[in-house]
């Protein structure tokens, strides 16, 4: 790097380390400087949660847990305080290491582009344009959803904060809502704010898996791969969901990449890569743990067989520095939301051992077919690809990526096992660009061009009817619950009493939309006068006083009687 160019990244990263120790020392002076029935105050009418107060004083912000609050901000300003010197010191090796890292990487990024040929390029630039505008017609087709709307409303509209300890239920992909939060500073809309990132990041990790492949393996175990993982409806799906399954999936996906490469050269990158991914990982969604567990399991088993348990020392140590970088994100959650919040999921509980063992079976059958996007057979039909794909390729580098990808597979049923549980099929989306690999070595593994060209259009047409009979699903429950919600917003409500969860949600999302401070009840309070009620069908509610605005199968909206 040049010296000019050398001097103003360093510079740029010591303003980062003052900026980050300002920070770090107005929290703490600011929580020491106000009282605890202040700083409630002043948290109550930031976020207009009058409605909220008992519950936000009794169960997240306890004066406990503003003293701990107190405490934890102190500890951390005089951590880094005492550690600012080094960093400022090591900012200029810093900032050429990050230099010398990042063009490193666009040179092999140059090189593995420029060894395509002309007849690669098209293919690849074929499927990338064609992916791009399949997942456009998806982001702005599929409404904003459920769990889109609970999210927004409950964390990335209440700011970064909120967002970063406020954990209710396992809906909050910390990180991910985090990168929406940043799209909010530029935006007030809602759907580019919770979608945008994930939309990226699905090109992002396209990009990378095409690389990757290309690079270890084939053209056509690249291009095949490719193939699967943008024309995969899950993939296409949660690519234009404002979740954090896609950021989940390409963390898990890096980390691949980098146990493989660790077991042929042990290089200090590998091991700091291997440790923020995993921190970035947890910080999305905690079950990151399945993949995580399944690549040391991998490494262990690697080096074992190799006789040279050396590297895994440092592994131990990288782990350590991954819990203590998980645990310190993850402490204003601890502090505010409790610990429970996030390592007991309501959502899944366990199940008894004989339960989960009649359970199972059909469940791992159901969660495949899921992934392959496919109604029944899946299992045999994954098996029968994997068998294909290890015969098919003896060399060394391909047999250590299939025991990597195998035991990605295995080892989470052994984890939710131990469990006793059933996660939702979507947890498993991470296991797509492996199941790409296999099913890209296949198509490499042919020796025939014409048997390659045969594979290849048999799989875009299987892969466009699944997807079209995945999307015949429409969505005819988000269409009467918009229309619904739009008469009730044509004159702006104040009080509302809702059974349905859904509506509930959403009517709290049109509330942050329209700008009105919208008092939503699911428990009826007998002194409120409401200016709606939504019931559901077979409610036994009084409705006296209201006349009929809006009847579907779901749901019989209801407006007062002037």
């Amino acid at each position: 790097m040049n010296p000019k160019n050398q001097y103003f990244f360093s510079s740029v990263i010591k303003l980062l380390f003052l900026t980050g120790l300002l920070v770090v020392i107005a929290i703490p002076f600011f929580l020491w400087t106000m009282g605890y029935y202040d700083f409630m105050h002043s948290i109550i009418l930031r976020y207009n949660i009058q409605d909220k107060e008992f519950a936000l004083r009794h169960k997240y912000l306890t004066p406990a847990t503003f003293k701990a609050l107190r405490y934890f901000s102190l500890f951390v300003a005089l951590v880094y305080a005492l550690f600012l010197s080094k960093l400022i010191r090591k900012s200029n090796s810093l900032a050429n290491l990050i230099s010398t890292k990042t063009f490193s990487l666009y040179i092999v990024i140059k090189e593995e582009l420029s060894l395509l040929k002309r007849g690669e390029v098209i293919a690849f630039s074929f499927i990338t344009l064609f992916s791009l505008l399949l997942k456009l017609w998806y982001f702005f087709k599929v409404p904003f959803l459920v769990d889109e709307a609970f999210s927004y409303v409950y964390f990335v509209s209440k700011g970064f904060p909120v967002t970063a300890s406020y954990y209710p239920a396992p809906n909050n992909h910390i990180l991910s809502n985090l990168l929406s939060c940043i799209v909010q500073l530029f935006t007030d809309n809602p759907l580019l704010i919770m979608r945008l990132p994930s939309f990226i990041i699905s090109l992002l990790l396209g990009g990378v898996l095409f690389l990757f492949y290309k690079k270890h393996f084939s053209f056509f175990t690249a291009i095949t791969a490719y193939l699967f993982y943008s024309l995969s409806f899950e993939m296409n799906f949660y690519a234009v969901q404002g979740r954090g399954y896609l950021l989940l999936t390409l963390c898990v996906f890096i980390l691949t990449i980098v146990c493989f490469k660790y077991t042929t050269t042990q290089k200090g990158a590998y091991i700091w890569i291997y440790t923020l991914i995993s921190i970035a990982g947890f910080y999305t969604i905690p079950t990151f743990l399945y993949p995580f567990v399944s690549s040391m399991i991998f490494l262990h088993i690697y080096f074992f067989l190799n006789k040279n348990i050396g590297p895994l020392f440092k592994i131990y140590t990288a782990t350590c520095a991954v819990l203590a970088g998980v645990l310190l994100l993850y402490a204003p959650v601890f502090l505010v939301s409790g610990v429970s919040s996030v390592v007991s999921n309501s959502w899944v509980r366990p199940l008894e051992l004989s339960n989960w063992i009649r359970e199972s079976p059909s469940y791992l059958g159901d969660s495949i077919n899921w992934l392959l996007n496919i109604e029944m057979g899946g299992g045999l039909l994954l098996m029968f690809i994997m068998i294909c794909n290890i015969f098919m390729h003896p060399q060394r580098s391909a047999r250590n990526f299939q025991l990597l990808s195998i035991v990605h597979f295995l080892i989470p049923i052994l984890l939710i096992g131990v469990q006793r549980v059933l996660p939702f099929f979507r947890i498993w989306i991470y296991l797509i660009p492996v199941v790409s690999y296999w099913i890209g070595g296949i198509c490499s593994g042919l020796r025939k061009s014409y048997l390659k060209l045969t594979y290849i259009v048999v799989l875009v047409v299987a892969l466009l009817f699944s997807d079209l009979r995945a999307f015949k699903n429409d969505f005819e429950f988000y269409d009467k619950m918009n229309l619904a919600l739009s008469k009730i917003f044509e004159v702006i409500p104040q009080n509302v009493y809702c059974e349905e969860d859904t509506y509930y949600v959403f009517l709290n999302f049109y509330g942050i939309k329209h700008h009105v401070a919208l008092n939503v009840d699911d428990n009826f309070e007998a002194f409120i006068d409401y200016d709606y009620l939504i019931l559901n069908p077979q409610s036994n509610f009084s409705h006296k006083g209201y006349k009929l605005l809006v009847e579907n199968q779901y749901v019989e909206v209801y407006v007062r009687s002037n």
